[in-house]
Parts: C-alpha cells; structure tokens; sequence
C-alpha cells in the first residue's frame, strides 16, 4: 500500500515517542488517531496534512497538548 493513499491512521495504545517527520507525504491523511503513547514531540510537518480533519491525542505521560491549533493559508 502506498501511503498517498492512506485515508486512516490509528496508532494508540502504544509505546510510541515520536513520529517520522515523513508523515508528511500521506498527503490524504484525514484522521490520525495517537492517543496513549509516549510522544516527547509532534513534527512540525503535522501541519502540512491539509486534508487531516481528526487529530485525536491524550496521554498520561510525555508531552501535554493544551490547545492543538493549525493555520493554513486560504486559497
């Protein structure tokens, strides 16, 4: 499978620290779902997912992210 064309992705309950900044070319990305891990930091590619419209986190240990916010430029 590609990951262009990769709609989904669910990766909780794991032991995951951190994500590739590859993440970047699942450019159909719409739900990413990473709750209870271990993430130290997020990329700063995560924002470029322009079709991401679920971004679901929580952990009780690693970073906290008090307000996830993303601005991208209209067109």
């Amino acid at each position: 499978m590609k990951t262009e064309t990769l709609l989904e992705l669910y990766m909780s309950d794991n032991t995951i620290e951190s994500i590739p900044e590859e993440i970047v070319h699942m450019i159909n990305l719409q739900t990413i779902d990473l709750s209870n891990n271990q993430f130290l930091k997020f990329p700063d590619t995560l924002v470029l997912l322009e079709q991401l419209t679920t971004f679901i986190y929580s952990q009780e240990h690693g970073i906290h992210i008090n307000k996830l916010s993303v601005c991208r430029k209209r067109r």
